[in-house]
């Protein structure tokens, strides 16, 4: 065996705070029980020399564990690799060369896909690493290829480059980046961990998150140009398919709604595969779902609880409100998982969101498969129904009017002295970003259950479609609340009021 270049002592010395100082880091919050290094594994050419630990951060509340892979190089002070320009090299060399590196407890196995392979060598490309990663760390070959390693290595195949693989080369799904290598590691034990995927770069504009913003801005300003000319608001919901009132829009949720259903087809499209073939709606399932749910509402309202002194004014009487319906919703989510007719299970995206998709100019491409970082990895290799995702993506929907309109009040601000302005405030304005939330979701969903419908895997009926949505619509917003709580206060009007529609309120 190759020996390790940084002590295992030195290791768990210096990396408490280490770990507390990294952005991808998810235990900030949480008190540190111990620290294990499962395993240091030396990469090196020669350019530079660096090593892989494998780092068990124990806790002391009851939660999981998690292990982290945490590249290094060696010194003083412990300095993340991924600052090296030469490691960044490194690792696509390795990819392409198939490179295997040894350490105590496994070995690492780096090795490219037929996608690589047919795009060439990857000589002198210039590699920048992505600062705004959040879980994990990306890396950018120019316009060839982008690397993602991800932070949190628990045991098992990751969801995104089981699926990238299943999409690329087998279902032949053409609006997702292709998978172009990956990087694995093996313990002698047996055990597997998915360090990182290379994935074809896709040319963009950026993600459909920022596109939809762009165009929520000139639809504000047309709606308050149209407030300028005396036209009152309800002009607009009476014309809520009119191009005048809501620009292009309505025919990119077409669209993305078309690409979400040939996502799902694409991954329900081998029913030979175990891993991928649908399953019933099962019983046992309805349980799981059911059980899930109700745990999410218990947890979630006992912090909204907790939290009643301190929320903003403007979600004080909306939150008196959904705490006032917590047996209705429990009682909601109990029905809506009772019905015979659930369709079909399969594997889907997971964390489905405008943020999840690239926008190209004038289609989309789906990105980052490894679905909610936080949740299990067997958790997330789960087949759920396809109408998770569909929620997700219209969650998404309302986010975005509120954000919307939220940068547009804020960059059209005149000041409160300044006579005779006459600007649209948010009470105007609200009614129109709920105008454009419907008929943009409207459009998504028509188009999604359209084309989605040769694939069998949706409830059989209108009324059990519509039964089983809101059940994931209810549940994600609940998830979406115990977030804003405990991350951004100022969001949670946002997911107090889409309780509030579900339950007709």
């Amino acid at each position: 065996m190759t020996e390790p270049m940084i002590s295992p002592r030195s290791l768990l010395d210096k990396l408490p705070e280490f770990l507390k100082q990294q952005r991808w880091f998810g235990g900030k919050a949480r008190a540190l029980r111990s620290i294990d290094i499962l395993d240091s594994v030396p990469m090196c050419d020669d350019r530079v020399t660096a090593e892989l630990a494998l780092v068990e951060v124990h806790y002391a509340d009851r939660y999981p564990d998690e292990t982290y892979a945490v590249p290094l190089v060696p010194g003083n002070e412990l300095h993340d690799a991924l600052r090296e320009p030469a490691f960044l090299t490194l690792l696509l060399k390795s990819i392409e060369g198939g490179r295997i590196f040894k350490g105590e407890q496994g070995e690492l196995f780096a090795s490219p896909s037929s996608a690589y392979r047919s795009n060439g060598p990857s000589d002198d490309l210039r590699a920048k690493l992505v600062a705004s990663e959040q879980s994990n760390s990306s890396v950018i070959y120019e316009d060839r290829y982008i690397l993602k390693l991800f932070r949190q290595a628990g045991e098992g195949i990751n969801p995104e480059l089981e699926i990238g693989t299943f999409l690329s080369e087998r279902a032949r799904f053409t609006h997702v980046p292709a998978l172009a290598g990956s990087m694995l590691y093996r313990g002698y034990n047996g055990g597997v961990r998915t360090l990182g995927i290379l994935q074809s770069f896709v040319a963009n504009d950026g993600n459909a998150w920022e596109y939809t913003l762009k165009e929520l801005a000139d639809y504000f300003e047309r709606a308050s140009e149209d407030k300028l000319a005396g036209a009152p608001a309800k002009s607009a919901v009476a014309s809520a398919d009119s191009k005048e009132q809501l620009g292009s829009y309505p025919e990119a949720a077409d669209l993305l709604g078309k690409r979400t259903a040939e996502l799902h087809l694409a991954l329900a499209s081998d029913p030979n595969d175990p891993e991928f073939a649908p399953e019933p709606f099962s019983e046992p399932f309805r349980d799981i779902f059911r059980r899930s749910a109700l745990e999410q509402c218990e947890r979630v309202f006992k912090t909204l609880r907790a939290q009643a002194d301190s929320l903003p004014s403007n979600a004080v009487e909306s939150a008196r409100q959904v705490r006032d319906l917590r047996s209705a919703i429990e009682d909601r989510l109990q029905g809506f998982c009772a019905g015979p007719d659930g369709g079909a299970r399969i594997r889907i995206h997971g964390d489905y969101h405008l943020g999840q998709v690239l926008h190209t100019g004038g289609d989309f491409v789906i990105i980052d498969f490894e679905g909610e970082p936080a949740r299990p990895l067997a958790e997330r290799r789960g087949k759920q129904s396809p109408l998770q995702d569909v929620a997700g993506m219209l969650r998404s929907f309302h986010y975005a009017a509120i954000k919307g309109m939220r940068d547009w009040l804020a960059e059209s601000a005149t000041p409160a002295d300044v006579p005779g302005s006459s600007l649209a405030t948010r009470e105007e304005l609200l009614p129109r970003a709920m105008l454009w939330r419907a008929a943009v979701s409207q459009r998504f969903l028509q188009s999604y259950l359209s084309d989605a419908a040769p694939g069998r895997f949706l409830p059989g009926s209108a009324e059990a479609i519509r039964s089983l949505l809101d059940a994931y619509l209810l549940s994600k917003a609940v998830y979406e609340l115990g977030y804003e709580l405990n991350n951004r206060p100022d969001w949670v009007i946002i997911p107090l009021t889409g309780i509030l529609d579900i339950m007709g309120r």
